[in-house]
């Protein structure tokens, strides 16, 4: 199963679609904030949002709900608006809609990839497998494509070692 969660009516054949309204291509009516999604562990071979992260409050349960339920070495396709691309250009466009509550740039996906500061935040790990960026008249958007990553408990037990004692780990105590 390929998920496309935040299809609106854009839900395209041979994917499941997932929105929040009752819409002409929506299999599944979930508001995706609302974790656990009604999907079994590692039950998809593939996972799109096409503009939905900026929308999403609560992103790191978003993004370990995805994780959850992607099977192992299967990606996830994130296409989300930037502030600023790599040039340093600003794009207004990203603040335009009164329905953003986040903004993206190029280090934001670096969060998931495994960074051991993040731990203490439960963040599951991604592999970035693909960043790229597509800026025209209408603004700046980045096409990002990341890869479910397994962890073992030891290397878990190793990251967690490493930041004992860190500012970090103090910060959240």
């Amino acid at each position: 199963m390929i998920l496309n969660l935040g299809c609106g009516s854009n839900n395209r054949e041979g994917q499941v679609g997932v929105d929040k309204l009752h819409l002409p291509g929506v299999d599944y009516v979930w508001d995706l904030e609302n974790t656990p999604w009604p999907f079994d562990d590692e039950s998809c071979k593939g996972i799109i949002s096409h503009h939905v992260l900026e929308h999403i409050n609560n992103i790191i349960p978003f993004m370990n709900e995805a994780h959850r339920i992607l099977k192992d070495d299967c990606q996830f396709a994130i296409i989300v608006p930037l502030v600023m691309d790599e040039s340093g250009q600003f794009h207004k466009e990203a603040f335009q809609d009164p329905t953003h509550v986040r903004f993206f740039v190029k280090e934001s996906f670096s969060y998931f990839t495994g960074r051991a500061e993040t731990v203490p935040y439960g963040i599951l790990p991604w592999v970035q497998v693909e960043y790229k960026e597509i800026v025209n008249d209408g603004g700046a958007q980045a096409i990002v494509i990341l890869q479910k990553r397994q962890v073992d408990e030891e290397e878990w037990g190793r990251i967690q070692d490493e930041l004992k004692g860190t500012k970090i780990t103090e910060e959240v105590k």
